[in-house]
């Protein structure tokens, strides 16, 4: 089976495995719950899932991305695992599909790029464009899951912002360790981030019903950056490429090979970390947004937190009306911020960056969410790494 044909079967796997939730759902909870309906939140989560594979196999990330959907897929189904033994009325089958996943990935770890791992894994920087950017995506996913909700009950505010602050500190040292380069830097986050989700972890063994499979993530994720900065698997690396044969071989010589192949199923044209820098740079030639992950990670959640509010107020029925009536200020600051920032993104303006982060300013005035403040945070930091890049 050629490698394409792993790829897609996997992604095929992934979209069934979405589908098979939202039914697992829907039986469980009866036709008249929302669950089912609150689903449609994860389709962003799927949808990059899925668009992290095509990358991967068009050698756009690096291979180490794989590990990390391998991790995903065995948080979940150890979350799984702990429902079902938790709960009789949880159903086996949706451990079973998340069971397939991890083995699946594994499988193609295994005997497709098990070299090109190995190469990898010589190198101490080369899974941020792979296992980091992975978590970065699903930190940037939960944090923008409940952000734009004007007000929080008064007998869960606590939590809510001990919830936030949490993700929030989640998604710093995932940009961190993409955006740091000194290998001091990078132990350091990320021995962090190992300290920061043991800690969650830990608090969750009071009530484990209320574990989520996010939090099992960030934790063998973080364990596996650990092992990864500190070249736990480079003797291991070394070793496995001497057996094949190929000692001395380096990431470039690999991808020189692959593009030689004849199988047809990539085609290659630097390294994983270069073609993606070559690709953006080709769509934006002033480069301000394209080498600054704090202003798209500042971009995503903007969006994702206005997807999630049109998908609320769909659910929400005459009630959706009354909520726009109140908060109609905040919404419009906000949407008119999220346009900006992308208008400085695409024509690398500073000039709409800076009223991008006035009108997120303004919407902090008339709402109780704080997510208005960390784009404002996330877009100066951004705008000022665009500009040292671009001067240098």
């Amino acid at each position: 089976m050629s490698r394409k044909t792993w790829y897609q079967g996997l992604i095929y796997l992934v979209v069934f495995l979405y589908i098979s939730t939202v039914w697992i759902a829907g039986s469980e909870n009866g036709s008249g719950s929302l669950e089912p309906l609150s689903l449609l939140f994860d389709i962003p989560k799927y949808g990059f899932i899925c668009w992290f594979l095509w990358k991967i196999q068009e050698r756009k990330l690096n291979v180490e991305g794989l590990v990390g959907l391998a991790i995903l897929s065995f948080s979940q189904f150890i979350h799984s695992l702990l429902l079902f033994y938790l709960s009789p009325n949880k159903s086996i089958i949706l451990a079973s599909l998340f069971g397939i996943c991890f083995l699946s990935t594994s499988m193609l770890l295994r005997k497709v790029e098990l070299k090109q791992l190995l190469v990898s894994w010589k190198t101490r920087r080369s899974w941020q464009t792979g296992t980091c950017f992975l978590g970065l995506a699903l930190a940037t996913f939960e944090l923008s899951t409940n952000s734009l909700y004007f007000a929080v009950p008064s007998y869960v505010i606590i939590q809510y912002f001990l919830a936030f602050a949490f993700n929030v500190a989640v998604v710093l040292l995932f940009l961190l360790l993409m955006t740091k380069e000194d290998l001091r830097s990078l132990k350091l986050y990320s021995t962090i981030l190992l300290l920061l989700c043991s800690v969650k972890t830990i608090g969750y063994l009071v009530q484990p019903y209320d574990l989520s499979s996010t939090v099992i993530f960030y934790l063998l994720l973080s364990i596996y950056q650990v092992c990864r900065v500190n070249g736990v698997f480079d003797q291991y690396a070394i070793e496995g490429l001497a057996e094949n044969g190929s000692e001395e071989v380096s990431e470039t010589s690999e991808i020189k090979r692959l593009k030689s192949d004849d199988t047809g199923d990539e085609v290659i044209k630097e390294s994983p970390e270069q073609s993606e820098c070559q690709a953006d740079s080709d769509n934006d030639p002033k480069g301000l947004s394209l080498n600054s992950p704090w202003l798209w990670t500042s971009l995503a959640i903007a969006v994702l937190s206005l997807s999630f509010l049109f998908l609320a107020l769909m659910s929400a029925g005459s009630y959706a009306i009354l909520y726009l009536a109140f908060t109609f200020l905040f919404h419009g600051l906000y949407l008119i911020a999220t346009i900006l920032l992308w208008l400085g993104m695409k024509r690398g303006r500073t000039g709409f960056l800076s009223a991008a982060m006035v009108f997120f300013g303004l919407s902090v005035f008339v709402s109780r969410s704080p997510v208005s403040i960390l784009l404002v945070i996330l877009i100066w930091i951004g705008s000022r790494e665009s500009e040292e890049e671009s001067t240098s």
